[in-house]
């Protein structure tokens, strides 16, 4: 993860589209699931490609969590959260539908 700047602002979605190889200026990669960086394979390839990468998650109010997956969850979004501070950079966390559309 060094060629992008990860920037303060899991199954993994990256947004947006790159065309001929070239690097896009921003990418927004969207954490669901896997809240790991070490082998996250989107994000990887988004700080490869891009100049900006902007890590986001998008809490679905629609799926209701019982309270020790909710604290679960909480946990590891505190520690994904540290570990991009550690980089410099920071964690968005909105509430939504994180479907891409």
């Amino acid at each position: 993860m060094t060629t992008g700047r990860l920037l303060a602002l899991s199954d993994l979605h990256v947004a947006g589209q790159w065309s001929g190889g070239g690097a896009s200026e921003t990418a927004i990669v969207v954490f669901t699931r896997d809240l790991r960086l070490h082998d996250n394979p989107a994000l990887h390839r988004a700080c490869a490609r891009a100049r900006q990468v902007v890590p986001l998650f998008v809490g679905d109010p629609a799926i209701k969590a019982p309270p020790n997956r909710a604290r679960f969850l909480a946990e590891s979004l505190t520690d994904l959260r540290r570990h991009l501070h550690e980089r410099g950079a920071d964690l968005v966390i909105r509430t939504g539908d994180p479907r891409l559309r």
